[in-house]
């Protein structure tokens, strides 16, 4: 499951206008994706995740060498 956000209306079973933030299998997700309709919003989260992550990993770190 991909979480994606919707870049214009797509109407169909469901209705979704732009903005809206779902999630969708990953093959729906792709196929949206290359047709310009979505953007994948969980790769960004996981990639900010990372990088505080690795931030806060960082600052002990730091820390502990001007002691």
């Amino acid at each position: 499951m991909k979480k994606v956000v919707f870049k214009c209306c797509l109407s169909g079973n469901i209705f979704y206008k732009k903005g809206d933030e779902v999630l969708l299998e990953d093959s729906e997700a792709l196929r949206l994706l290359e047709k310009g309709i979505v953007e994948i919003v969980e790769q960004e989260e996981q990639k900010q995740n990372t990088d505080e992550k690795s931030n806060t990993d960082k600052k002990p770190q730091e820390d502990q060498e001007m002691q």
